[in-house]
């Protein structure tokens, strides 16, 4: 029964096996005929290279949508039959060879006149309109295998100018289909695009980090879906074996990856969870990524039937809503209860301040995520403007909710809703909670300094520390407050230290852990004779805990010679409170 059940859902979710791609392959490896004649094609054999979706108003090229495709390989391919589903919209593609290492411009067969002096063409008739914010669009050989897929979004320009209309995103290597944002970019070409051409941004850019298995979910009592940070190759996420539960005990007797892009796999176990018990699913490094990258051995992501969110298990901890540019405005919330938590019985709403009316419900029924005990998660429109250099921080943690509502940037009034729209948690912001000093409140956050204390108590939160964000999203807040008694607040470790790149003790690190929010710091080093010869921090907007840290560098550049410091350390708070320390150092040589 259990493999009738397989093949029954497979069918259900894919139509056939034949949906199911491999690892994207280098063009030396790929060979190409058509689905009726021998092998069929393979995997990103052919790629979508370039999308208009907003033509107008037109810079030098016509004022009509069109996609690119370019052929990888140095045989040709006959799309003959092959499928172009955009959105939930199929069309079939009329007979037409595509040439080796060539591009053909796929247009509504009305505009095929406009674009036939710009390169090889290819009418579609009926073609469905591209959407202007973004969709999902998928190439299918003839018997249905995904060809290629790629979900864009007005997002990826970086220019706020050219999302206006009038320019193409572009593939930058193609090499690396599945690159997502990372490897799209609009076009540089002064015509607004380069239909039937070389992409003016190409160059490479392949990726080569591992990926990473983000969090799963139980879909049922006894089933599992596992989301993925990027496309996976659907033949390694399709080994059972690559998963376990249970100390190694439990395997799913079926995997059953999604499509169009694989990001996320279904497990099917034999075995039924138990409540209160969270469950640890260990991947292992078989599984690989769609361009080969394997993923880091025994990946550990906890499971667990969640339970039911009764008033303050889940809290406001953070929020962004003055966004500044290159930013975007985010809610985060803590889970202070013993419970495993469900993202997706939840609501968010807002209201005006005035009257505490919501003025927007939105559901977060699709979110099927889980909060665990004593762990933040935050929500945002768009994550792609959160550091990369942060990405072990916060991606397991912040999810995107595109149709999230706007937060006005003076005051509103944020409510967490249960799944009868009781309230759970509420905070009536306002933009004079920032701390006094901070003139310019663009990008910086609000952040709860107790996690007990009450939300809507204005001293409870306090402006995020400048270090290093101005915000902390899905992870502890800057500025708050252990429940526990701080103990030392200003430390050095270590006492002596080598800055010669040795990779032994080249740094020397200073700890600071004060009693409330709002500090600001003055930190600097003097040598033996009194003299300021690096300034760490001036005037610095401080969280209750941090690090910073000294490469024994000089304000001018150069390396302090050896001998002993002083670093002298002075945190000052609007309320009054006034803490001062010096520690010694000493830099040595070992060469």
């Amino acid at each position: 029964m259990q493999f009738l059940y397989f093949v029954f859902l497979s069918l259900f979710l894919f139509g056939s096996h034949d949906d199911m791609p491999a690892t994207a392959r280098s063009t030396e490896s790929l060979t190409s005929s058509s689905d009726q004649n021998g092998p069929g094609p393979l995997p990103y054999q052919v790629v979508i290279s370039e999308i208009m979706a907003d033509p107008e108003p037109g810079i030098l090229l016509p004022e009509a949508e069109f996609l690119e495709l370019y052929n990888r390989t140095e045989l040709p391919v006959d799309l003959t039959g092959w499928r172009l589903l955009v959105g939930s919209r199929q069309k079939i593609l009329s007979s037409y060879i595509l040439p080796g290492k060539a591009y053909v411009i796929l247009c509504d067969t009305s505009d095929v006149s406009s674009y036939a002096s710009l390169g090889a063409v290819l009418g579609v008739a009926g073609m469905p309109a591209l959407s202007n914010p973004g969709q999902t669009l998928v190439l299918k050989s003839p018997s249905g295998m995904i060809i290629h897929t790629v979900t864009y979004s007005d997002k990826w320009y970086k220019s706020s100018s050219k999302s206006e209309g009038g320019w193409s995103l572009e593939i930058i290597d193609t090499e690396n289909p599945c690159g997502g944002e990372g490897n799209w970019s609009e076009s540089t070409d002064p015509r607004g695009g380069s239909p039937g051409s070389a992409n003016s941004v190409r160059a490479v850019n392949r990726d080569n980090r591992s990926p990473l298995a983000l969090r799963a979910y139980p879909y049922s009592s006894s089933d599992v879906r596992l989301k993925f940070n990027e496309s996976m190759d659907s033949a390694s996420v399709s080994n059972a074996s690559e998963y376990t539960v249970g100390q190694g005990v439990l395997h799913p007797f079926a995997v059953v990856p999604e499509p169009p892009d694989y990001s996320s796999v279904l497990l099917h176990f034999s075995s039924g969870w138990k409540n209160d018990v969270i469950y640890n699913l260990v991947t292992g490094g078989g599984l690989r990524d769609c361009a080969g990258n394997a993923i880091d051995k025994n990946n550990v992501i906890g499971f667990a039937l969640p339970e039911r969110v009764d008033s303050f298990d889940i809290v406001i901890s953070e929020v962004l809503f003055d966004r500044s540019p290159g930013t975007d405005e985010f809610i985060e919330l803590y889970n202070r209860s013993s419970k495993v938590l469900d993202l997706s019985s939840l609501s968010l709403a807002i209201a005006d301040p005035g009257d505490y009316k919501y003025r927007h419900i939105l559901s977060l029924s699709s979110c099927k995520v889980l909060i665990f005990p004593g762990t933040w998660l935050a929500m945002t429109p768009d994550d792609s403007w959160l550091p990369p250099e942060t990405r072990n921080l916060w991606e397991k943690s912040v999810i995107e909710v595109p149709d999230m509502f706007s937060l006005p940037d003076e005051q509103a009034v944020i409510t967490i809703l249960d799944k009868n729209n009781r309230p759970v948690d509420q905070l009536a912001y306002s933009n004079r909670m920032h701390a006094s000093f901070i003139t310019h409140t663009e990008g910086v956050s609000l952040e709860r300094i107790l996690l007990s204390g009450i939300t809507n108590d204005p001293d409870n939160w306090y402006s995020a520390a400048g270090v290093p964000y101005f915000s902390t999203p899905g992870y502890r807040n800057s500025q708050m407050i252990s429940e526990a008694a701080q103990s030392e607040y200003f430390r050095v470790e270590p006492g002596i230290f080598s800055p010669d790149d040795d990779g032994i003790e080249d740094q020397v690190f200073l700890y600071y852990a004060l009693d409330d929010a709002g500090y600001l710091a003055n930190i600097a080093v003097f040598d033996a004779n009194g003299r300021k010869i690096r300034t760490l921090a001036s005037s610095m907007l401080t969280g209750t805990e941090g690090t910073i840290i000294w490469d024994g560098d000089r304000d001018d550049g150069q390396i302090a010679d050896r001998g002993i410091y002083i670093v002298y350390a002075e945190f000052y708070h609007a309320k009054g409170q006034i803490h001062y320390d010096r520690k010694l150092v000493t830099i040595v040589r070992k060469r």
